[in-house]
């Protein structure tokens, strides 16, 4: 498959070999299928962005030699080992969502320097707010750390730590953030991208002005109750704002509306791009619910 930009989303994909991908691919989003392995990813050797959240992956073996890969989603697989071997370019990692115990693997990231800036750690299962500290306090450029979401009630048991939040920011001085707050108690969005949607949802938030309403409704309804009574619902833009709004799970719900949407609503939402190659017509199916 010859194309920059490939998205296979909701599919019941099983193996990453079948697609025959091309050294060339820069960007791949395989969303909620049922990948139990990464076989074959080895072939886009090119790789900087990839999305294999809601899957069924117990291993990131496959991915060491990825050394070009900047983005990596893996939430809401069956993980319970980090492996980062060959993944010296990574600027976001993205593991919200699995079982994961202990970070220890990060310490690989440390022996050869490391580019992470984003690390999404909610829904696992770390305890212990020093031992946080001991595994990630030698990457320089960590800057965004989440390791629970506010209104969410996910975190890890370390989160039920008195002071948990003060241990760790005095323990990893350059971090400008814990759970999207700052140091000053702020609210703080990542200047990156940290969800790593997929090419199609961009492309459907990009060209959501015709049809607001919609895209609007499926946002609000799945924002905390207490967050829709303090904000007005959201904008729909491509700002990181926006997409930071949304949470890897909640990528079904806007699924949901583009597969039930009229040939009518899909052109004049201006959903398909030239660039971008799309999967062949499914048949409908209620989405998968994740997280």
């Amino acid at each position: 498959m010859q194309c920059e930009n490939i998205f296979h989303i909701d599919e019941d994909l099983e193996n990453i070999s079948n697609l025959n991908l091309d050294a060339n691919v820069k960007s791949l989003s395989l969303h909620s299928n049922r990948i139990q392995h990464l076989d074959g990813i080895e072939s886009a050797s090119h790789l900087k962005s990839l999305d294999v959240s809601s899957n069924q992956l117990t291993s990131m073996a496959g991915l060491e030699r990825m050394h070009t890969l900047r983005s990596l989603n893996l939430a809401s697989n069956s993980l319970t080992t980090i492996c980062l071997t060959g993944l010296r370019s990574l600027v976001e990692l993205n593991l919200s969502y699995n079982k994961i115990e202990s970070l220890e693997a990060f310490a690989e990231l440390q022996a050869y320097g490391s580019a992470l800036e984003v690390l999404l750690l909610h829904g696992n299962r770390i305890a212990g707010a020093q031992a946080v500290v001991d595994n990630l306090k030698g990457i320089f450029t960590l800057k965004h750390l989440v390791l629970q979401m506010e209104g969410e009630g996910v975190g890890n048991p370390l989160c039920q730590e008195k002071d948990y939040r003060t241990k760790i920011l005095n323990g990893i001085h350059y971090l400008t953030s814990l759970d999207h707050v700052d140091r000053s108690g702020s609210q703080c969005i990542p200047d990156v991208c940290v969800l790593n949607f997929d090419s199609d949802l961009e492309d459907l938030l990009e060209s959501s002005v015709n049809v607001p309403s919609e895209v609007d409704a499926l946002i609000q309804e799945n924002q905390p109750t207490h967050q829709q009574q303090k904000q007005p619902p959201p904008t729909i833009n491509h700002s990181s704002s926006t997409r930071e709004a949304l949470s890897t799970p909640r990528i079904d719900q806007v699924l949901k509306f583009r597969k039930t949407s009229t040939p009518s609503e899909a052109k004049s939402a201006n959903l398909a791009k030239p660039s971008v190659v799309t999967s062949p017509q499914r048949t409908q199916k209620s989405p998968q619910q994740t997280g």
